[in-house]
């Protein structure tokens, strides 16, 4: 489920909502592919989304030149 936030209005304005989860961190764990899956971080929670059902080929690999940065639907 998107969206999904704890807020603290009384935080720095920088930090008044974070993720709800704590199972990834959007900065620090890279989205991957496990078959035609897509693997990401959604406010915290691993979140897993079949690219083939949304209509893509599959799942690959997100390259910068001969570096992987994460993976995405294509």
């Amino acid at each position: 489920m998107a969206g999904r936030k704890k807020c603290d209005p009384q935080a720095d304005k920088f930090d008044i909502c974070s993720p709800a989860g704590s199972e990834c961190f959007i900065n620090g764990t890279p989205d991957s592919c496990e078959g035609s899956t897509l693997i990401y971080c959604d406010d915290g929670y691993k979140t897993k989304s079949d690219c083939a059902a949304l209509g893509f080929k599959g799942c690959g690999p997100l390259e910068a030149g001969a570096m992987r940065i994460g993976s995405l639907c294509r």
